[in-house]
């Protein structure tokens, strides 16, 4: 296909998105009160929790990031993974934490 088709299809798209399901396009973030951000280091997505992540900070919202380097989107359902048991640590920790 080309480029403009798909820019004039994502811009029709995301007319009808809402911002809860866009948080990198999402306006204003400041009623955001802290984020754990957890990006699998080979997830085709990586870019996009590094982005979400850093516009986080520059709006002063509490974030903190961790990278798996090497493992791929979705990683955390693997459960026999030392890096698996451990997000859900973090995460366990970080909602208790709220």
């Amino acid at each position: 296909m080309p480029p403009l088709y798909w820019r004039k299809t994502s811009v029709a798209y995301l007319q009808h998105v809402s911002d809860k399901f866009l948080p990198l396009l999402s306006n204003p973030l400041f009623n955001i009160y802290k984020q754990v951000i957890q990006i699998a280091g080979a997830d085709p997505l990586r870019d996009e929790g590094f982005a979400y992540a850093d516009r986080l900070i520059r709006s002063g919202v509490r974030t903190t990031v961790k990278v798996y380097p090497g493992l791929p989107h979705g990683f955390y359902f693997f459960t026999q993974l030392k890096e698996a048991r451990q997000v859900v640590e973090e995460v366990t920790k970080f909602i208790k934490s709220l």
